[in-house]
């Protein structure tokens, strides 16, 4: 089974609260979006009796990538993880044109060590994987005496092993939340592949302890979320229809842990819900990323690439999440000649909104 996992933007991102001691989650309000910009997730049976991970793709370095085990948050929308592990993407590329499976140092690792150790460990898919497993061993104690093996083929009283194989396209450490998405669409694929009949609650209690963005990629629509990114709302942005989106990710990844750290609260502030309502002209100067302050002093380039956005025209530009990606909407796309003659180190790519 194959799934396509797509990436999202932030309009907006608006820190409310900081939590006290700086440890815990952030009070926040941002409208994420999601785009047609998609990875790449199959699941197929293991033939050899291991449960294996195949990375391909864009390359993460995960000793750079913060870990949450003190609480902290990630990706802009407070993405929070239960272990010692933070949303991740791939740590690999495909060596030997056969998607290798690789433990993020190049080195090989077996089918036992995927949901813990190395880059597979911190990868969301397995940790996906992970929690469905915890869940059918919860409900196979839970049984009567006698019953914990499935008989009536609705849900099986293990997972199988399997071979999963991602390929990432989304940029990962870019605030485009592509690890979120591929932890999210595996619990999903999962339940439709092996018929677990979890419901909309359920899927969306496991995502939430996959991170607090995680349950926005159960819709394929506009979603205002608060609190700590997880409580949702349906957010139709019609200003959106029309416009043409570039997104732009200059290769730097965002520690967000420490983005975190530095931005200020901003208190009582115009609503998100007040400051969408306006044409996608009037959004310059009022919808803003409270990360950009701080991250901009960080890395001017990407206040630079901002800039260079509205000077090729662009009706709004914006970072997405804590970075690294930027994002403009244009009524009329610039030549792409011109855009990567403009941005040589980034990748630069056309996505649509999904509204």
């Amino acid at each position: 089974m194959i799934v396509f996992p797509h990436a999202k933007i932030n309009l907006g991102l608006h820190v409310l609260e900081k939590p006290p001691g700086g440890k815990g989650f952030h009070a926040i309000e941002t409208v994420l979006v999601p785009i047609a910009y998609h990875d790449i997730l199959e699941v197929i049976p293991s033939r050899n009796g291991r449960t294996r991970l195949h990375l391909s793709g864009r390359r993460i370095d995960y000793a750079s990538r913060q870990t949450d085990s003190a609480g902290e948050q990630t990706d802009g929308a407070s993405e929070r993880t239960d272990s010692a592990s933070e949303r991740t993407d791939s740590a690999s590329q495909r060596t030997d044109g056969a998607s290798q499976r690789t433990d993020g140092s190049g080195q090989q690792t077996d089918g036992a060590s995927q949901r813990t150790d190395g880059a597979s460990g911190q990868n969301l898919v397995m940790k996906a994987l992970t929690l469905v497993d915890q869940l059918l061993s919860e409900q196979r104690r839970e049984a009567p005496r006698g019953q914990a093996e499935s008989t009536d083929g609705k849900m099986p009283a293990s997972l199988p092993p399997l071979h999963i194989f991602l390929h990432k396209n989304i940029p990962p450490g870019s605030g485009l939340g592509g690890g979120s998405a591929d932890g999210t669409f595996m619990l999903q694929l999962l339940d439709k592949h092996f018929s677990l009949g979890l419901d909309m609650q359920a899927l969306h209690h496991l995502s939430a302890r996959l991170g607090s963005d995680c349950p926005f990629f159960l819709h394929r629509n506009p979603m205002l979320a608060t609190g700590r990114g997880d409580r949702l709302e349906a957010m139709p942005v019609d200003q959106l229809k029309g416009f043409r989106l570039l997104v732009v990710t200059p290769p730097i990844q965002i520690n967000t842990g420490y983005a975190y750290s530095l931005v200020k609260a901003r208190g009582e502030t115009p609503g998100l819900k007040t400051i969408l309502s306006r044409r996608a002209e009037e959004w310059p100067g009022h919808l803003e990323n409270d990360f950009e302050g701080p991250i901009f002093k960080l890395y001017p380039v990407l206040k630079a690439i901002k800039e260079q956005l509205m000077a090729f025209g662009a009706s709004y530009a914006s970072m997405s999440g804590s970075g690294s990606s930027l994002y403009g909407l244009f009524r009329t796309m610039p030549s792409m000649a011109a855009l990567c003659q403009a941005f040589p180190a980034c990748h630069v790519r056309e996505a649509t909104p999904i509204l």
